[in-house]
C-alpha cells in the first residue's frame, strides 16, 4: 500500500507526517512525502535574487526531509516529489498515475471569506481524487504532539 502525504511546510506539517506515519505503520504502507511550490516561490527580492530552479529543488527536498527524519519515519519506506504547480493539481496528478492508495492531508483552518478567497485545496483534493482521501483538521494537528490514533488507543 502507498500513502501520499500531501506537506505544504507549515508549522502542522511535522505533526501530518507524524500522523501519516502512524497509520502507514499500522497498514504496512510505504509513504509519498509530497510538496507543490508557485512560480513565486524562489523568489526573494528582485530577479537577481532569485534561486536558481535547482537549488530551490534542492531547498524544498531537504525541508521535505526533515519532516521525514523529525516525524520518525523510516527513511527506506519514504520517498519525496516535489512539483511545481497549483496544490490540488500536483497532488491529483501525482494520484492519478493508479499507485496511490490512499492520500492525507491537513486543512488551513480557514473560514468565510478568506476560504472563499484562497480557495481550500483540501476541498479540491476531495472532489476529484481517484481514491480516498484522509483530511486531518488543523486545529487538531496544532493542538496535539501524538497522532489521534495513538490518543484513542486504537491497536
Amino acid at each position: 500500500m502507498r500513502m501520499l502525504v500531501a506537506v505544504d511546510l507549515s508549522p502542522a506539517s511535522l505533526a501530518l507526517v507524524r500522523f501519516a506515519a502512524h497509520l502507514a505503520s499500522r497498514m504496512d504502507a510505504d509513504l509519498v512525502l509530497i510538496h507543490a511550490y508557485g512560480a513565486d516561490e524562489g523568489r526573494i527580492a528582485g530577479p537577481e535574487a532569485r534561486l536558481s530552479a535547482d537549488r530551490l529543488l534542492e531547498r524544498l527536498r531537504a525541508e521535505v526531509d526533515r519532516l521525514v527524519v523529525g516525524s520518525g519515519t523510516d527513511p527506506g519506506r519514504a520517498r519525496i516529489v516535489i512539483g511545481k504547480g497549483q496544490p490540488a493539481d500536483v497532488i491529483l496528478e501525482r494520484a492519478s498515475r493508479g499507485d496511490v492508495d490512499l492520500i492525507v492531508m491537513g486543512t488551513h483552518g480557514r473560514t468565510g471569506l478568506q476560504r472563499l478567497l484562497v480557495g481550500s485545496v483540501a476541498e479540491g483534493v476531495l472532489r476529484r481524487a481517484p481514491c480516498p482521501v484522509v483530511v486531518v483538521p488543523y486545529a487538531m494537528l496544532m493542538d496535539r504532539q501524538r497522532p489521534p490514533l495513538a490518543r484513542a488507543g486504537a491497536s
